[in-house]
């Protein structure tokens, strides 16, 4: 059984027989005449009720076209009445959910001769049917263009420094609450649930998903906030911008500067930082919140220059994340005034690796870096030697165990620059966002790396 809920599931585009699977998982079979009507020798049901709760699962994850259409309101008035399904926008997708749908029909209703009992339900069938919504099968060609839009629940964080009685957690960590396994604990607003814009059959890896490594690193940041609280933060390899907006909207980071490369990739992070960043702004406490930009990088440009090359003028940037004038001179001065360099699943070309390392070197060796914190060593609570010095400029990746003989090259390079990496223990991390469809989550490791001593050179 899956240790997610059906509305995460369906959220976060899962396979479509997990979701179902965990769907009926949750329902609660009662065996009593007055609760249940139909029930088959093998003891499956899909009464009227489950149909009307199958609808309410996909009404509470879409949208209305228009804001102001009362008849896609989430009352409890709306099962009783008749919905337009033309006014919706299906979430995560209509393709999707009508795969969702054909499954559910094909799995619990037709196996099981019970025909379609929910006016609703037959609605959204007959919707499918005259609005001719393609599920992507049929041997049809992937389409680049089709996009989708998944969410996700956030959770809400409180400072753990005068709550330490099980002794397991630091003063340097935050208790997650809000979401257990992706469900919330109490009725959440629209400012906490996340919009990502994804294009899953696009050739561009940045913005076909969230990837593996970038929800767990953002799991790991709900966890251990203090590595990026008010603190400048810079994210390599951003792709369509989950992580660096939890790191900013919930874990507390003083500002953070993402960044990517491609032109598909830039567009349509700078939307997603758009459409999210009056829920990030909402979710802030601090006064001192400096922000979310996008900018681009290409890590052997950062890397290539000269030390005390970084102190170069800012770029004027447009909608779109376009630096005018140095195409990565935003990003570069972002980098020059940073604390912590994050990433999440960016160790996978070997022919990029060199140019990673050296960019990281680059990042954690220049050691004029210093913006007045106190110097102060946070014990961090899982003991492996993760201190925490606010003097101290830190690299935090989370990367996907793929291919061996890439990954040792990672490491090789890492230790030819005198770059000390910490592993860190994932299994205490809360199973926040399910994302983990085509790799456990048991696969990501997530380091901290700092320099042993200071190298003569970073290329």
């Amino acid at each position: 059984m899956s240790v997610y809920t059906a509305e995460a599931l369906v959220r976060a585009l899962a396979p479509v027989k997990l979701a179902i699977d965990a769907f009926v998982g949750e329902e609660e079979v009662t065996y009593d005449d007055d609760v249940v009507d139909d029930v088959d020798v093998d003891g499956t049901y899909a009464t009227t009720s489950q149909q009307a709760r199958f609808i309410s699962l996909l009404l509470s994850i879409s949208q209305p076209k228009k804001r102001h259409d009362a008849t896609t309101a989430t009352t409890t008035q709306q099962q009783d009445a008749i919905i337009d399904w033309a006014s919706i926008d299906l979430l995560p997708s209509r393709r999707y959910v009508h795969r969702l749908v054909q499954q559910y029909i094909s799995s619990q209703l037709e196996g099981c001769n019970i025909g379609l009992e929910d006016d609703n339900l037959a609605g959204l069938v007959c919707h499918f049917s005259m609005s001719r919504v393609c599920s992507g099968g049929g041997g049809m060609l992937p389409d680049p263009t089709y996009s989708c839009v998944v969410t996700f629940r956030i959770p809400s964080t409180y400072n753990n420094k005068n709550n330490n009685d099980d002794g397991d957690v630091g003063d340097d960590d935050g208790d997650i609450i809000g979401i257990v396994n992706g469900q919330s604990e109490k009725n959440q607003t629209k400012s906490d649930i996340i919009h990502i814009r994804t294009y899953p059959h696009h050739n561009d890896v940045g913005v076909a998903k969230v990837w593996e490594a970038g929800a767990c690193l953002a799991e790991f940041f709900l966890l251990h906030p203090n590595y990026v609280r008010d603190r400048n933060v810079v994210e390599l390899g951003a792709g369509v911008g989950f992580t660096g907006l939890i790191v900013a909207g919930v874990s507390g980071a003083k500002s953070v500067h993402m960044t990517d490369y491609t032109e598909a990739c830039m567009e349509n992070l700078a939307y997603n930082v758009m459409e999210n960043g009056g829920r990030v702004v909402d979710r802030r406490e601090c006064v001192d919140f400096e922000g979310v930009t996008v900018g681009r990088l290409e890590w052997g440009e950062y890397s290539n220059k000269q030390n005390g090359d970084d102190d170069v003028n800012d770029a004027v940037v447009d909608v779109s994340g376009h630096a005018i004038g140095h195409p990565w001179a935003n990003s570069i001065k972002a980098l020059s005034n940073a604390d912590v360099l994050i990433a999440g699943d960016v160790v996978y070309l070997v022919e990029a690796i060199p140019d990673l390392v050296a960019t990281v070197c680059k990042f954690l060796s220049n050691h004029n870096h210093s913006h007045g914190h106190n110097s102060v060593h946070h014990h961090h609570s899982d003991n492996d030697n993760g201190d925490i010095n606010r003097n101290e400029r830190v690299a935090i990746f989370a990367t996907t165990y793929r291919n061996k003989k890439t990954f040792n090259l990672f490491e090789n390079e890492l230790e030819k620059r005198s770059i000390v990496c910490v592993y860190h223990s994932i299994e205490s991390l809360p199973n926040i966002f399910p994302c983990y469809f085509n790799q456990p989550r048991t696969d990501v490791r997530v380091c901290t790396m700092r320099m042993k001593k200071m190298p003569m050179m970073c290329r």
